[in-house]
């Protein structure tokens, strides 16, 4: 999936084909009040207009998943309008479901593969949601500094930047891993600090540009602190990324 912007309050979203088939492009638009009513238009891989209508989105860069058979459409909103994430039919707008469970209410992105919502809560948590019926399956992980990249149809790396650990969520196989590398982030984070350009209180390397190109999965490490800035590109081979590193279950702390 991908976002560009067309003009203000105008975004497109292009689906890759493995992610739908019959779904070419979706342009949106989204309001800045707080009723959030914007619209989206669907079309086919030919250009067709296939449907338009209301939909309630939050801001520029929302993803709009849709079924692989292109008959459902998955929608986020964050601006108070409830509910929070919302399954409509892609021929009517329709709503087929909607869940505005509290937990939901900072989703800051979606992902979908066959039955299963994969959901980014605001830097917080990542949850699984049954695309289905729209209840909450379970948590994968939950804790401070987390954002989520779609690498493949069936795999999303999460990047914990104050722990500085990736993870690989197998989606197909519903299968979660701690990857054996860092990218060489506490490393850096170490140099930076002996060397006086940080201080060693919290301070973290975000990751804002994660990509797969010549099979290698190549990631941007940012620290930005007061006057002084940096980036540092690394990269490993997607051989050390894929079934790779131990099984990690996020256990709850509630009893």
């Amino acid at each position: 999936m991908k976002i560009e912007r067309l003009k203000h309050e105008h975004y497109k979203v292009i689906y890759e084909p493995y992610e739908t088939e019959k779904i070419g492009w979706c342009e949106a638009t989204y309001s800045t009040g707080e009723d959030a009513h914007g619209e989206v238009k669907f079309f086919n891989r030919n250009g067709n207009i296939l449907s338009q209508f209301a939909l309630s989105l939050s801001g520029y860069k929302n993803e709009i998943p849709v079924s692989y058979d292109g008959k459902k459409v998955y929608s986020y909103c964050t601006t108070g309008v409830k509910p929070y994430i919302s399954c409509y039919e892609m021929e009517n707008g329709a709503l087929v479901w909607a869940n505005d469970n509290k937990d939901l209410r900072d989703i800051s992105q979606i992902e979908l593969l066959d039955n299963a919502l994969v959901c980014e809560i605001f830097e917080l948590s990542i949850c699984l949601i049954d695309a289905n019926t729209g209840v909450i399956g379970r948590w994968l992980l939950r804790n401070s500094g987390l954002s989520m990249w779609r690498i493949t149809r069936e795999h999303i790396v999460i990047w914990n930047c104050y722990k500085m650990k990736m993870y690989c969520y197998d989606i197909e196989n519903d299968v979660l891993r701690i990857l054996p590398t860092d990218f060489n982030a506490k490393k850096h984070f170490q140099e930076l600090v002996v060397q006086g350009k940080i201080p060693s209180w919290n301070i973290h390397f975000a990751m804002n540009q994660v990509k797969v190109e010549d099979n290698k999965l190549k990631v941007r490490l940012f620290i930005s602190n007061y006057d002084f800035e940096t980036e540092i590109f690394q990269e490993v081979p997607m051989s050390e990324v894929i079934g790779k590193g131990e099984i990690f279950v996020y256990k709850s702390k509630k009893k």
